[in-house]
């Protein structure tokens, strides 16, 4: 999609938005109330970008050529709300802390982790949403990264393999080139890169079993 497709539908969105309002989405599932995100509008930079099921439509019709794939997917979205804002030194504990609730409230609704990061003062945390056939249908991006932080949810009917794309087209921090993560739930742990066998172990020649201790002539 061209970029100014992307602006002019946010500017759209962001006046239907400001008359209509997200309550209509709250019996929605997949939709996250993200709270009273304006307390921690001080700094310079504030984004809010909505972007309801009916300019979802047109976005998929203007790249139905290009990209008629994902143009499909954007045919089952209901709703793209991204509020990404400029963060004070003095305010990264409390937006620390509003994500923290978030993420517990997340984690008490049924919602799986599929990204769960932290360093310092940075985290990135992505939810899904388990559809009751294959697939997801709603997903929720907490991230603070120093001075920026961002609250995302996307409703609707998702592929696990469009995220990247999904990113890449609305700008979504933490979410535009994740590393792929295991199946929620999965315990599977990388396999050790070493081909040496434990220790104990005699290692085996090729194409036979172990060789026998060689015993000393007498």
């Amino acid at each position: 999609m061209h970029k100014w497709i992307v602006v002019l539908t946010c500017w759209c969105a962001s006046a239907l938005a400001a008359t209509a309002g997200l309550n209509r989405y709250v019996d929605t599932p997949g939709y996250v109330d993200l709270g009273d995100l304006r307390q921690f509008e001080s700094g310079h930079a504030v984004t809010e970008i909505i972007i309801p099921k009916t300019l979802i439509r047109m976005v998929a019709a203007m790249v139905r050529k290009e990209e008629p794939q994902f143009a499909e997917m954007l045919k089952h979205l209901e709703l793209v709300h991204v509020h990404s804002i400029e963060v004070k030194n003095q305010q990264l504990s409390a937006v620390d802390e509003h994500i923290n609730t978030l993420s517990d409230r997340l984690d008490r609704d049924g919602w799986d982790v599929l990204v769960r990061m932290r360093e310092d003062d940075s985290q990135n945390q992505i939810f899904i949403l388990p559809a009751d056939e294959d697939g997801i249908r709603g997903l929720c991006v907490l991230f603070l990264d120093g001075s920026e932080a961002a609250f995302v949810n996307i409703v609707g009917r998702i592929d696990l393999e469009m995220l990247s794309r999904l990113g890449e087209q609305f700008d979504i921090p933490g979410l535009d080139e994740p590393d792929e993560p295991a199946a929620p739930g999965s315990d599977e742990q990388a396999a050790p890169s070493s081909d040496r066998p434990p220790e104990g172990v005699p290692d085996e020649p090729p194409g036979g079993e172990p060789s026998a201790p060689v015993e000393d002539a007498p």
